[in-house]
């Protein structure tokens, strides 16, 4: 039995350089980086590390969850 895993990462971003540093480190070790940004303050700096950036406020629950699934993460 053999485990084949998607090189696709998750990421829900606010604000600060955290988010902006897991997605930058993620990137450099080979991950393909989707993005949920709650915050617009380092947006752009995610969009450096992130193949798709979706923008949602932290109360659109809804819509975080069926983007997850769309993207299969």
């Amino acid at each position: 039995m053999s485990i084949e895993l998607d090189n696709k990462q998750g990421l829900i971003a606010g604000n600060g350089q955290l988010p902006v540093q897991l997605a930058k480190n993620a990137k450099e070790n080979g991950f393909e980086v989707i993005a949920i940004s709650l915050s617009s303050d380092n947006r752009n700096e995610l969009k450096k590390y992130c193949s798709r950036l979706y923008d949602y406020a932290p109360g659109e629950v809804l819509k975080i969850k069926n983007t997850l699934q769309t993207e299969k993460i």
